[in-house]
């Protein structure tokens, strides 16, 4: 998409594009293009609905979409792997040694700057520094967290490939390129429609939370015998169910209907662990991935979500002790998962059939 002189520039600079970018007389080298994409995931603003009435309160802050009380029961050491951010992903191409998970300290996990210090503690204090209850209220705050997470690295991800995309890269082999172009293709136009089904997704949760009215959120918790050796908090569209079937269809054909969402949370929970599913009551299609998961041997049912976490999200965190020590085909296995994740590869509907045993925790409870 060209961008005309007066417009402001894809780089996000506030500035207009013939006074920032356009005066560059050189392309970025692979540094800048990777600080770019930081730049768009460093805008700060509040998504609290009351942000209209001019209530938000004290800074813009940094807040965990997976807290780090929670964290901090996942790694004895301060320090989970991850998958790559998207800065990382684009230089482990260019290595092209493979993609692989990251080693990062717990302050940098799930982060985003989405919220003002005033609204992140009132609505989130509840599930924050304490073993909350497994009720209603306290799934909304996590569920909503999750989708305005998702929903703010969308719209980076989608300002970070725009401008990449104008501007190319410099010194970038020759062999990984056209690559690169097209995973910044996919990301920006990915994106796009991925912000464009979050914010259908979250206006609806914004009613819930201006009425506190939650009977539209429906949810199916697995309580797990241990404290989760990875543990996700993500919300993504369930492409296909654990029977293999496509259940989007031609709905992702259709621009004029939002995609449904399905908010997944695999947390530590007092002395033993929680698998938790939610979504908005009335998508038949959340129902059909739901019902799937559901007719599964219920033992099976801890593996096959972790299959579901690594092929379907970005925002999870595995212990160290336990990733370091799994065999090298396991860790090919969940890297193949992951990779069915990342722009430009084709959904493989088969990605969450199977009978492998990856994690050994047993579920205990169904609330």
């Amino acid at each position: 998409m060209k961008v005309t002189r007066n417009a402001l520039c894809p780089c996000g600079s506030g500035k207009k594009y013939k006074k920032c970018c356009l005066l560059k007389n050189t392309r970025p080298s692979p540094h800048e293009f990777i600080e770019a994409t930081r730049k768009a995931f460093s805008k700060k603003y509040c998504l609290h609905p009351d942000k209209s009435k001019g209530l938000c309160k004290g800074d813009i802050i940094k807040a965990h979409t997976i807290s780090k009380f929670m964290l901090k029961k996942t790694t004895p050491n301060a320090q989970v792997y991850t998958p790559p951010q998207f800065g990382d992903l684009l230089s482990q191409l260019q290595k092209r040694d493979g993609i692989t998970l990251i080693k990062r300290g717990i302050s940098q996990i799930s982060t985003f700057t989405g919220f003002c210090a005033h609204h992140d503690k009132e609505l989130f204090s509840p599930i924050e520094d304490v073993d909350f209850e497994i009720d209603e209220e306290s799934i909304f705050l996590l569920t909503y967290r999750s989708v305005c997470h998702e929903l703010f690295n969308k719209v980076a991800q989608s300002n970070s490939a725009e401008y990449n995309l104008l501007h190319g890269t410099k010194d970038v082999d020759q062999q990984v390129k056209p690559r690169m172009q097209q995973l910044l293709e996919y990301h920006r136009n990915a994106s796009k429609a991925g912000a464009s089904d979050l914010d259908v997704t979250k206006n609806k949760l914004d009613i819930m939370l201006v009425n506190k009215d939650y009977q539209k959120l429906r949810y199916k918790v697995f309580e797990i015998n241990k404290s989760p050796e990875i543990v996700a908090s993500f919300c993504s569209i369930p492409y296909c169910d654990y029977h293999g079937n496509n259940i989007i269809g031609e709905r992702f054909l259709d621009v004029r209907t939002a995609l449904p969402m399905v908010v997944t949370q695999v947390l530590p929970y007092r002395t033993y662990g929680v698998i938790i599913f939610s979504w908005i009551q009335s998508d038949e299609l959340v129902d059909k991935f739901i019902r799937s998961l559901s007719e599964l041997d219920l033992q099976s049912v801890p593996s096959a979500v972790v299959r579901y976490v690594f092929s379907h999200s970005e925002t999870f965190a595995v212990n160290p002790n336990w990733w370091e020590s799994q065999k090298p085909d396991t860790i090919s296995y969940l890297l193949r998962l992951y990779k069915n994740y990342l722009p430009g590869h084709e959904l493989d509907n088969s990605c969450l059939v199977g009978d492998r045993e990856i994690v050994d925790w047993s579920v205990t409870n169904l609330v």
